[in-house]
């Protein structure tokens, strides 16, 4: 145990949130712009995920009419539900989690 005087205390007192603060400041701005970073990143594959599902859900509208136009409305069902069918096994292979 170190005996301090009152004016020493404070002294140490001091030195110590001050060193806390200059160790926090820089910490705390890598700490955001990584976090900043990775909800860029979330956002864009986000949208690119959109972009690709409008996509497909635009394509498979398209079969439809031409199968509608063909008479082949059969075949048309059937390949909506193994569309969904792959859709939900790669949610499932992406969010092992969420599946169960």
């Amino acid at each position: 145990i170190v005996d301090f005087s009152h004016m020493g205390s404070q002294v140490c007192i001091f030195t110590c949130v001050f060193g806390m603060m200059v160790f926090s400041i820089p910490t705390n701005i890598i700490v955001e712009s990584v976090e900043a970073e990775l909800r860029a990143e979330s956002q864009q594959r986000n949208a690119e995920e959109q972009k690709f599902e409008e996509a497909r859900k635009s394509e498979l509208r398209r079969r439809m009419r031409r199968y509608r136009q063909l008479g082949l409305l059969s075949k048309a069902t059937e390949e909506l539900t193994a569309s969904a069918t792959l859709a939900g096994n790669l949610r499932a292979q992406q969010d092992p989690v969420g599946a169960e």
